[in-house]
């Protein structure tokens, strides 16, 4: 449940001199350094599929997936929702509630291999997924300050301990271990531990060690145990300081292309207007970070002018998507909405939406009755929903005071 959500974040280490005690290590750690020193700054499609066991004797269930993508640029992990234009968040914690956290992607081999932050053994010939392999166990004590856990109740730097996995043919590592010691009780957290799986992976023209992979498991009080399995996909290089492209096709040299002219458009402060998905919606397939999409079954009005036309395109995301005992949780975060020639930002703005059919059976008459009943949280009974393409909602826009807040996922 999301009261016993536990995050874990790997942070860079402060660096300490601690020389490898052999000269394989010596190789192995100056191939790690050298693969992050030409890793050009790159981002990757990120899904996430989280599991919930309630207790010891439990199964896990999926709770829900997330999609999200996630850069690494000047060694540090941004996120951004998929196809925005933009990452800056460095927390992903920022854009999803619920368990989650940081380092899956590339701050872990920096900490061992670049920082020197661990005390690490002898080697031992082993085989990792059909190669012969090297393992090593390492340690990282807590006052590195290179781990960091946040529970229910609170956070602290712990110290880690685990292994890490090297092919013995070209010394790249293949996978790292980590589970963090000593936790203390004052965090409402039992154990946490992180397996990240690394391999080759192309950008551009050339190839460079990339996580693919990875796994969070996280205890909590009561035996409640998240489980987070991250797959990481379509890597490509990222352009600009802090501005994602997707790889379209730059103008010719010397030309010039002017963007057409846009009306943002006046909304009234508080409106109410039917609407009609057009993305499906289906608990066991969408995901959290998922672009929704809707047009506007009317216009919306303004003193009697249309400020917003009949077909414009109503834009959100699936903020939230969980499972619960007995039914399923949807959440959409509304941004924008977009016609012809115009566009509306609805930053700032309480947005929310109802099912069409629950308007009608309440028998309200009009909007003012209407707003005093309109749910954050859509919930649906039983392990599953659909939403079909044409499913009708209604929608209302409400504009936020200064002194108010969003209380819907800011």
């Amino acid at each position: 449940m999301r009261g016993r959500v536990a995050i874990l974040v790997v942070v860079a280490a402060q660096a300490q001199e601690i020389p490898p005690v052999d000269p394989l290590l010596a190789k192995i750690s100056s191939n790690a350094i050298e693969n992050q020193r030409v890793l050009p700054n790159y981002t990757c499609s990120e899904t996430i599929e989280r599991f919930e066991k309630p207790g010891k004797n439990k199964p896990f269930e999926r709770m829900d997936i997330v999609r999200l993508e996630v850069a690494y640029v000047e060694g540090k992990e941004l996120f951004g929702w998929p196809g925005s234009s933009s990452l800056r968040e460095p927390e992903m914690s920022k854009l999803v509630s619920g368990a989650t956290g940081n380092g899956d992607f590339g701050l872990l081999p920096k900490v061992i291999f670049v920082k020197r932050s661990a005390a690490i053994g002898a080697a031992a010939v082993t085989e990792h997924q059909g190669k012969v392999a090297w393992r090593y166990d390492y340690r990282v004590a807590a006052d590195k300050h290179a781990f960091r856990v946040t529970g229910p109740i609170g956070s602290a730097d712990v110290g880690f301990h685990g292994s890490f996995w090297v092919d013995a043919a070209t010394l790249d590592v293949l996978r790292i271990e980590g589970l963090a010691d000593d936790i203390r009780a004052d965090t409402g957290l039992l154990s946490v531990d992180l397996v990240v799986d690394y391999a080759r992976t192309a950008i551009g023209r050339s190839t460079f060690l990339l996580p693919v992979g990875s796994e969070r498991t996280i205890i909590g009080l009561h035996d409640i145990t998240h489980r987070n399995v991250t797959r990481f996909s379509d890597c490509r290089q990222f352009v600009g300081e802090s501005v994602l492209t997707f790889g379209d096709p730059l103008p010719a040299p010397g030309s010039v292309i002017a963007p057409p002219p846009r009306t943002d458009a006046n909304l009234p402060n508080d409106f109410v207007v039917g609407v009609r998905i057009e993305t499906p919606i289906d608990s066991q397939s969408s995901a959290v970070g998922d672009i929704v999409k809707a047009v506007l079954r009317s216009p919306v009005m303004d003193h009697h002018e249309a400020v917003l036309p009949k077909g414009a395109r109503l834009m959100a995301r699936v903020a939230r998507l969980e499972r619960l005992a007995s039914s399923v949780a949807l959440e959409l975060k509304f941004t924008d909405i977009e016609f012809e020639g115009g566009h509306a930002s609805l930053e700032g703005r309480e947005n929310r939406a109802m099912l069409h059919q629950t308007y009608f059976a309440k028998e309200f008459h009009s909007a003012s009755a209407m707003t005093r009943f309109w749910p954050q949280i859509l919930t649906f009974r039983g392990k599953r929903f659909v939403l079909g393409s044409g499913t009708d909602l209604m929608f209302r826009s409400r504009l936020l005071k200064s002194e108010e807040h969003d209380p819907i996922h800011r």
